[in-house]
């Protein structure tokens, strides 16, 4: 399994655990990791009651109390730099999730 496979499991096991049905609320056909209104945490912002992000990213990440390292961790980001080189772009990252979805 790759990095990126790895980062995305543990990513699924998180929401899983945190937002039980939360694959309910992600359009695969929508998925873009790259557009905090379509990736997985501003799609799944939809799912939680009571709540209406401005930033669907950032507010849901901070919703659940991740930094930006653990977004990675988790495989919802690159990288929290702007100065870091990424081990993989967002486009891949879109595509795994897909593929692990």
């Amino acid at each position: 399994m790759s990095i990126i496979q790895e980062r995305v499991c543990a990513g699924i096991l998180y929401l899983n655990n945190r937002l039980p049905g939360w694959k309910e609320y992600v359009s695969l056909n929508r998925l873009d990791m790259a557009d905090e209104n379509y990736c997985i945490l501003g799609q799944v912002s939809y799912g939680i009651p009571s709540f209406f992000p401005l930033h669907p990213y950032v507010e849901t990440r901070d919703f659940l109390g991740l930094a930006g390292v653990d977004a990675i961790h988790y495989g919802f980001a690159v990288s929290c730099d702007e100065n870091a080189e990424p081990l993989y772009s967002y486009d891949e990252l879109t595509e795994v999730w897909k593929g692990m979805l």
